[in-house]
């Protein structure tokens, strides 16, 4: 950050980074033209890395069990399709969900069909040599700052799940019989965007009648400059569905 030449802080010796010697290029790994690292009758997995992580992709079809034994730091299980369900000790869950697991000695058994990722540290040194592109980092990419774990958890290490499926943007609203919340603005020159919070709030304009899900004509103002109006078509995502017309 540079500071003006009247603040004191302008004096202060600048600490500067260390220049690379050696420039390393970013890696790309088609999973789909190399034949699986490791394969049975029900899983094919594949492994690609980069400076500090492993990626895991396993294509499933039945039951499979991954196990850490003396697993140095936390991994992450990655369920992307809805036919499939994890357990791992006393914890069970079904359809799309990331699972955190502790270090330490762990199992992983999931059942059913779609798609496993796993992704760890390089500390997992047994699963990054598995690695499709492992000897483009026989020596450490100069341009990649090294590995830094996060520091512990303050409730300590434990198997975490999250629920990665979330439900259409207007069902997400608890009741959903009022009118769209009054979203933020960000206005750039002749034109304003909604944005929609980071978790539902109350709305600052509503009726006093009960009406449907937020619908596509409404009177309800937003840091009053007017209705929101609604593109045409089923969103798949939240952001920019509700979008204001340009000046």
């Amino acid at each position: 950050m540079a500071y003006d030449p009247t603040d004191l802080r302008s004096t202060l010796p600048a600490a500067k980074p260390a220049v690379p010697e050696r420039f390393s290029g970013s890696e790309h790994v088609k999973f789909r033209d190399l034949p699986p690292v490791e394969k049975t009758g029900e899983i094919s997995t594949w492994y690609a890395r980069g400076q500090n992580f492993v990626v895991g992709y396993s294509d499933l079809d039945g039951s499979a069990s991954f196990r850490r034994q003396d697993q140095p730091d936390e991994y992450v299980v990655l369920l992307a399709d809805d036919n499939l369900s994890a357990t791992v000790g006393d914890l069970t869950v079904t359809g799309k969900t990331m699972l955190v697991i502790p270090p330490g000695d762990s199992t992983v058994t999931i059942t059913g069909q779609g798609r496993v990722l796993r992704l760890l540290t390089t500390r997992s040194a047994d699963v990054a040599a598995l690695a499709a592109n492992a000897s483009s980092y026989d020596e450490p990419h100069e341009n990649i700052p090294p590995f830094q774990p996060w520091p512990d958890p303050p409730g300590g290490f434990k198997i975490r799940a999250y629920d990665l499926t979330v439900p259409p943007w207007p069902t997400r609203r608890s009741g959903c019989s009022g009118a769209p919340p009054s979203w933020s603005t960000s206005s750039t020159r002749s034109r304003a965007r909604a944005t929609p919070p980071s978790s539902p709030r109350t709305p600052t304009t509503t009726s006093n009648s009960a009406r449907s899900c937020w619908p596509a004509n409404t009177s309800t103002t937003s840091a009053g400059r007017g209705p929101p109006t609604r593109r045409t078509g089923a969103p798949t995502s939240t952001s920019g569905w509700w979008r204001r017309p340009s000046r």
